[in-house]
């Protein structure tokens, strides 16, 4: 049985492709990592390498996120910079991710095709900007493909099983929504005990004690020096819960339950996946209809040759459906999407490859194809007839006749998949119907090839995309900081309180170069006392008491800052007002 330590060496060795991928991350990565802390999750890292790491004052916010913080800290100790070490982070292990991705459509695949799908992979848009920011989405997308690919060796193999039951565990760690890998976990156990002769029941338990392990590293560490015990944490994530995710899950809405999570899944899966995650623009651009149009039709591909005998099908089915949990249980933000983004990437890709085998085969081929462009043409009306995405909303407005249309053709798809079998290269040359349509065509490297540079063409399209948003995200700070900034250089030395929203406090506290008499409050009688004692009043169009305030006080616009990046989706614009008691005086 082959050890990971001597596949990976061989690997490594053999392979110029692996050199040349993780190259070519780290080239379109490191250049453009941002010189801002983008959103208030990236300040609250911030501030706990800066300040310590205590969960119940937000350094950083619950559930914690241990792993991650740990990993920016080593980071830390040779960089000596919080903001370097923590996008430095994201870049490296975004331009690692691309490993996994390749190894896993590799022996699903083929490797040409895994080529060219790990340079759309690491093209991505919404996936590059990312891997430039303080955040731990890009880290969590490394550690739960890194996963993924163990586990896909490891029904086959004991000692890959063992590293996946370790690394799944380490990956909650980074980000604690990776605690959804456990399900391809669970799944690949059971696949072991159904596929393999003579199961041993101990490796299954060992690699359960290896999971626990990698739980137990950053538990109870965190539980330790990020709260005062198990119970504190356990309010703290609770009261996270309560005040951020409930209010947005997919029950706190007036129509029914099931009708809204129909609502959600368009809304996340579309408007996320594949249509945000490539250009980050409105969704009724024509630009982004076409260079989502591709993806779709491979989804649909995907689905109409689903086999559930096949090994690669199941794993990447599982691993979409997965995204599920953000869907009925948070709210929308693009990012969310990174960590489900590999598994849609391949099935698309997975999707084209078989289309592609088909095109020999006159009837199967015109099957698939027309099935798959039938979806791809429904789905693209309904993003064309939708508003654009809000951040925050409950209820994305969309008639139940598109959500109609959604479902009637998910119900086609899963008949289609109850008889539609895959067909592989070896079935398609057996039958011996290669060429009678188009003989040069009908040949499979000649339409491998074809493929493998149409993906080419694609990734340049959105390799061009990604840099423009990268190049903004290292060049321009986000409007948040912006006002930060502008207070930083612009009240030095005076006496003011800030009203504080909830997407600039911890950038506030983690810019602490200038005098702060009074930040923050408690209620708005606090900003009136503030305000009768001669401090200078700050509020930004964010503050919850904005309104009240400016009928009450004289209140006047200082600035305004606007961005247009997916980064800054939580905070694309913001004004600052201030009042002073000459004012109203």
């Amino acid at each position: 049985m082959q050890r990971p330590i001597n596949y990976l060496a061989a690997v490594f060795e053999g392979n110029v492709s692996i050199w040349l991928l993780l190259l070519i991350g780290l080239i379109t990565r490191l250049p453009f990592l941002s010189v801002s802390l983008d959103e208030v999750d990236s300040g609250n890292f911030y501030n706990a390498l800066k300040y310590g790491y205590d969960i119940a004052n937000f350094r950083p916010h619950a559930p914690g996120y241990p792993l991650y913080i740990f990993l920016g800290w080593l980071l830390d100790y040779v960089i000596r910079d919080y903001l370097t070490s923590l996008t430095l982070l994201s870049a490296v292990l975004g331009s690692l991710s691309v490993i996994p991705f390749y190894l896993l459509l590799k022996q699903m695949v083929d490797h040409r095709i895994a080529i060219s799908g790990s340079l759309l992979f690491l093209a991505n848009p919404l996936f590059w900007v990312f891997s430039e920011t303080a955040l731990a989405d890009v880290p969590a997308v490394f550690f739960g493909t890194l996963s993924v690919w163990l586990m896909y060796k490891g029904v086959t193999n004991r000692n890959y099983y063992m590293l996946a039951c370790l690394f799944t565990g380490l990956a909650v760690g980074i980000r604690q929504a990776n605690i959804t890998f456990v399900v391809l976990l669970l799944l690949g156990s059971i696949y072991f005990c159904l596929n393999v002769k003579r199961f041993p029941i101990k490796q299954i338990s060992l690699g359960m004690a290896f999971f626990a392990i990698g739980l137990a590293v950053w538990f109870f560490p965190m539980i330790v020096m990020g709260s005062d015990g198990l119970a504190e944490y356990i309010e703290i994530t609770r009261q996270q819960w309560i005040s951020v995710v409930s209010v947005s899950d997919a029950s706190n809405v007036e129509r029914p339950w099931i009708i809204n999570i129909f609502y959600r899944i368009e809304r996340f899966f579309i408007g996320y996946h594949f249509l945000y995650s490539w250009t980050g623009s409105d969704t009724k651009a024509a630009l982004t209809l076409v260079l989502v149009a591709p993806w779709l039709f491979g989804f649909c591909a995907f689905l109409s040759t689903f086999n559930v005998r096949d090994r690669s099908h199941l794993f990447i089915l599982f691993w979409v459906l997965l995204s599920f949990y953000p869907i009925l249980s948070i709210h929308f933000l693009p990012r969310y999407g990174l960590l489900y983004f590999p598994a849609f990437l391949i099935s698309a890709l997975i999707g084209f490859h078989q289309v592609f085998l088909r095109i020999g085969d006159f009837r199967r081929g015109i099957e698939v194809g027309l099935f798959s462009m039938l979806g791809t043409v429904l789905i693209l009306y309904v993003i064309k007839h939708q508003p654009p995405v809000n951040t925050f909303e409950v209820t994305p407005p969309l008639t139940d006749f598109y959500v109609a249309i959604l479902v009637l053709l998910s119900l086609v798809t899963v008949v289609i998949c109850r008889w539609r079998g895959r067909t592989t290269r070896e079935d398609i040359i057996k039958t011996g119907i290669e060429g009678v349509w188009f003989p040069r065509i009908g040949r499979p490297n000649f339409r491998l090839r074809c493929l493998t540079i149409a993906l080419l063409v694609m990734v340049i399209a959105y390799g061009a995309l990604g840099i423009m948003q990268a190049t903004v995200a290292h060049s321009d700070p986000s409007p948040s900081e912006k006002l930060v900034s502008l207070v930083e250089n612009n009240y030095r030395g005076q006496d003011f309180t800030v009203c504080w929203d909830n997407q600039t406090h911890s950038l506030f506290d983690a810019s602490d170069s200038y005098g702060i008499s009074l930040l923050g409050h408690d209620g708005i009688q606090d900003l009136y006392d503030s305000y009768q004692n001669g401090y200078v009043l700050l509020m930004s169009d964010r503050c919850e008491w904005i309104d009240e305030l400016d009928v009450q006080l004289d209140v006047r616009e200082v600035a305004s800052f606007h961005g247009r990046s997916p980064l800054w989706v939580k905070v694309p614009s913001i004004t600052l007002y201030e009042s002073k008691k000459s004012f109203g005086q």
